[in-house]
């Protein structure tokens, strides 16, 4: 590789060529922020009920035009975002618009944790380029039930590679509506079991 300063210029300087190695991937996320760990750049998935707000601390983006951020909780499907992910299939040239879903090839043996954890396989559903981007890559995945509660780090590898320790997830627990102390008629006639609700 060789490093020009002012090219095309009567002060074109020219570096010493040097040798350097091309990684089939060096893996990265996007982040909101460099603080509380690092907020990896991530917004909800769109559905008809839930809009593509950001997946953070409320605080931080209050006037979204999506609606105010907020944790992430078990269950949710939520998108994070990255570059330098690797080979994809069909594969884009540099600079290249994606025309479509373009995932990372088989042999990148994706893996992901999730608060330490290897997320299983159903729970992760794309690993490739945003399509109509160049270069931005996409992760898109359901937060494990058993996530716990506060930042969370997620580390992606593909091809070997990983990204960064350090950058987290947000996640809120999720209030378990309380019991009706006194169920009444839905309750039926019985009989039922001693850990039932309707148990008296």
């Amino acid at each position: 590789m060789t490093v020009i300063r002012d090219c095309d210029t009567p002060d074109e300087v020219r570096s010493n060529v040097e040798m350097v190695t091309v990684e089939a991937a060096t893996p990265g996320f996007f982040l909101f922020n460099l603080e509380n760990d690092g907020l990896i750049a991530a917004r909800f998935n769109a559905t008809p009920s839930q809009p593509p707000v950001p997946v953070a601390p409320a605080s931080l983006f209050p006037d979204d035009s999506f609606g105010p951020s907020r944790p992430a909780k078990p269950g949710d499907i939520i998108v994070l975002f990255g570059t330098g992910w690797g080979e994809t299939t069909p594969a884009f040239g540099t600079g290249e618009l994606a025309t479509g879903a373009a995932e990372v090839l088989p042999e990148a043996n994706r893996m992901v944790t999730f608060g330490g954890v290897v997320m299983d396989e159903s729970d992760i559903f794309y690993v490739g380029v945003t399509p109509t981007t160049a270069g931005l890559f996409q992760l898109a995945i359901r937060v494990p039930v058993g996530a716990l509660p506060g930042n969370n780090e997620v580390v992606l590898t593909v091809y070997g590679k990983s990204t960064p320790i350090g950058p987290v997830i947000p996640v809120e627990s999720v209030v378990t509506p309380p019991i009706d102390p006194d169920p009444g008629e839905e309750c039926g006639e019985g009989p039922f079991e001693i850990d039932d609700p309707c148990y008296t």
